[in-house]
């Protein structure tokens, strides 16, 4: 088992190796070198499990499906990226009943996987109840048909934080399902919408849901999405009796006075939260932070272009706060 683990910490698409170690592989001189940071992945996976498993943009065989089930199913996979890669019934079949004895998996990248409805509907079945997802990426899939089945995820996997359905084909009565779903789960901060036609009604119960969810969903991006210049218009009204801290609308038309007052909504939403100014204090003071602090900024940071809380964001974020609140951090 060690002997395949250390294997594949170096030239496989199949990474098990944190964040800091990945940085350390890259540009080593010497096969001493790379040795010992192969041992520091083996030792690093032993310790915490961290496995990211990269079967994207391939045509994946039944050996290799064979393989990535096996190691979802005994390691502790953080991270499955099947992105780009074609799966059809069967295959997803075999997925989702290896993600229902999963324990650990809190990243699943189906990006452009030529999913149908049906597909979308068995994956997620299985992660209603996955206890340790955080984002799930579902674009690019066929999923008109889906609208219960996702709004039933949202609905009861509390624990997702980033969820991208964009360019899925839903249709205005499944974005309607979703929407009404939303305000249930709070604890999802992010959800991407990109390239969907959205209708009146959805955009209906989108600003109520908006409303509804006010201290829960963060941020929305519902770039390149076609949307009515009138319904654009009552959705940034909604945003300011949301507690929305970004909204991304590239790619519609919007008056530039319309986008002026919905930055500044958007704004006083972020300046609103008590967080905002204990982290302006800590952050000029460089002090740590207490861990309610903590706690509230891991799930309102602004996300960046990945899904990710950095700080850089934290800094942005502090800097274009305009009321803030002191906080705890005294």
């Amino acid at each position: 088992m060690e002997t395949k683990l250390t294997a594949v910490a170096t030239g496989h698409r199949r990474q098990i190796v944190s964040e800091p170690l990945k940085t350390k592989l890259g540009g080593m001189g010497s096969r001493r070198r790379r040795a010992d940071a192969r041992s520091a992945a083996t030792s690093e996976v032993q310790r915490h499990g961290l496995v990211r498993l990269d079967f994207s943009r391939r045509t994946l065989t039944s050996d290799e499906l064979a393989q990535a089930i096996g190691d979802l199913t005994t390691h502790h996979v953080q991270s499955l990226n099947f992105g780009a890669t074609q799966l059809d019934e069967d295959k997803v079949r075999r997925i989702a009943k290896a993600l229902l004895t999963n324990t650990s998996l809190a990243e699943l990248n189906l990006f452009n996987c030529g999913l149908d409805s049906t597909a979308v509907d068995l994956l997620a079945a299985a992660l209603r109840s996955h206890a340790t997802l955080r984002s799930l990426t579902l674009g690019c899939a066929n999923a008109a048909a889906s609208g219960g089945s996702l709004a039933a995820l949202v609905n009861a996997n509390r624990g997702l934080r980033w969820l991208d359905l964009s360019w899925s084909g839903l249709d205005g009565a499944a974005l309607c399902t979703i929407f009404n779903a939303l305000p249930e789960n709070t604890g999802l901060d992010m959800i991407r919408l990109r390239g969907l036609s959205i209708p009146t009604e959805a955009v209906s119960a989108l600003s109520a849901a908006l409303r509804r969810a006010v201290g829960s969903l963060a941020a929305i991006d519902l770039s390149g999405c076609s949307i009515d210049e009138c319904d654009v218009e009552r959705l940034a009204d909604s945003v300011a009796e949301s507690g929305l801290w970004a909204i991304e609308l590239k790619g519609i038309p919007m008056p530039a006075s319309q986008r002026a007052r919905l930055d500044r909504v958007l704004s006083a939403n972020r300046g609103r939260s008590a967080a905002a100014g204990g982290l302006s204090k800590c952050l000029a003071a460089e002090r740590h932070l207490p861990l309610d602090l903590c706690a509230e900024i891991l799930r309102r940071i602004p996300l960046d272009a990945e899904g990710l809380g950095t700080l850089r964001n934290l800094r942005a974020w502090a800097g274009t706060s305009e009321q803030v609140n002191p906080g705890s951090a005294d």
